[in-house]
């Protein structure tokens, strides 16, 4: 082949076929790296990973220190890269939702969040409102399943165990224990 070498995955004109996928060798993990922001060396561990394996330029001390200056500005472009939508249109549902949870009515994000949670739907990426984080974390674990809440609501208000005759030295079987009763 004039001198080609002929790797998998290639024609036989030595050019490579991009539907087949070369064997690639992983490059050896870095063990220190310099952050641009302090001018420091540091060990690997003092750095963030990128969604591509990659170390983070900045050390986490750095982006710590960054974020706590300009919150803001972050949670600004983190609305338009998730959900496009701007930080007017996130204070816009804040305030039709009196600034409070859409689910629980709570008026605090998080014990240590500082913004409620935008609830969008996972399938279409249409924005539904906003969340604290309990809430939005019980909506992510239920797979946003509206069947599966309608069930767990039956479930604490209609509890198994009640139908059967108390257990001797058992407490708690008579009743309800939902909030409401």
């Amino acid at each position: 082949m004039d001198g080609v070498t002929q790797l998998p995955g290639c024609f036989s004109s030595g050019l490579l076929n991009w539907n087949d996928k070369m064997p690639r060798t992983k490059s050896p993990k870095q063990t220190e790296k310099r952050c641009p922001h302090c001018g420091e060396t540091k060990p690997a561990s003092e750095f963030y990973y990128t969604g591509r394996g990659r170390l983070y330029s900045w050390c986490k001390v750095c982006v710590r220190s960054d974020s706590k200056r300009y919150p803001l500005s972050q949670h600004r472009c983190w609305l338009k890269k998730a959900y496009g939508i701007t930080l007017e249109q996130y204070d816009e549902m804040a305030e039709r939702q009196g600034d409070r949870c859409g689910i629980c009515g709570t008026d605090s994000p998080g014990e240590k969040y500082r913004w409620f949670c935008v609830d969008h739907c996972h399938k279409t990426g249409v924005v539904r409102g906003l969340l604290c984080h309990h809430c939005n974390w019980l909506l992510g674990r239920v797979g946003d399943d509206p069947e599966v809440l309608r069930k767990a609501i039956e479930y604490l208000e209609n509890p198994p165990a009640l139908e059967f005759a108390a257990i001797p030295g058992a407490t708690g079987t008579q009743g309800s224990c939902t909030t409401g009763s």
